[in-house]
């Protein structure tokens, strides 16, 4: 899915950003065609043989919003989205903290410990780009929400079941 966008003073460009995609990241469009990439700047040839250039600025917050910087203008191309929804896909990220205070350090083994953690990060990382993908998504709205409503307590059963097989095998 595309998100076209304008630049200030050149309206007529039919420029779009995608998102990243499972093996792809962000890209640039224009015409439907990915613009190149140098050193972090696209370069958007003009009719007329000259360019323009486009730097992208990710931030990296809850949303994970790219931005585009064209001279002295910074454009949000995706639309915000409310606090709700940043808690509730990035939420999990914060039981982190609090899994440290309920695990028995003296008695648990170290690799198990370390397991734990990667597959929580993997589980919820995996959650939150679902849940930001599904909530940026054409769907409808009660597809869009029910979708991201699911997607999180999913990633938990996945992340105890499996951490419950790891530990069994151990």
């Amino acid at each position: 899915m595309d998100y076209p966008f304008t630049l200030p003073d050149r309206s007529g460009l039919n420029l779009a950003l995608r998102p990243a995609r499972y093996l792809s990241g962000l890209k640039i469009l224009k015409d439907g065609v990915p613009l190149k990439r140098s050193m972090g700047i696209y370069t958007v040839p003009m009719a007329n043989g000259t360019s323009l250039y486009l730097k992208l600025r990710v931030n990296l917050n809850l949303y994970n919003t790219p931005q585009i910087e064209y001279r002295d203008h910074v454009i949000d191309v995706l639309p915000a989205l409310s606090g709700f929804w940043g808690f509730w896909g990035g939420g999990p990220f914060l039981l982190l903290g609090f899994v440290g205070h309920l695990v028995d350090w003296e008695h648990s083994p170290r690799l198990l410990l370390f397991l734990g953690f990667v597959l929580f990060g993997i589980c919820f990382g995996i959650a939150n780009t679902a849940t930001f993908a599904v909530l940026r998504s054409h769907m409808s709205a009660h597809a869009r929400c029910a979708l991201a409503l699911i997607i999180t307590p999913l990633a938990l059963v996945t992340f105890a079941t499996v951490i419950n097989l790891v530990h069994k095998l151990m």
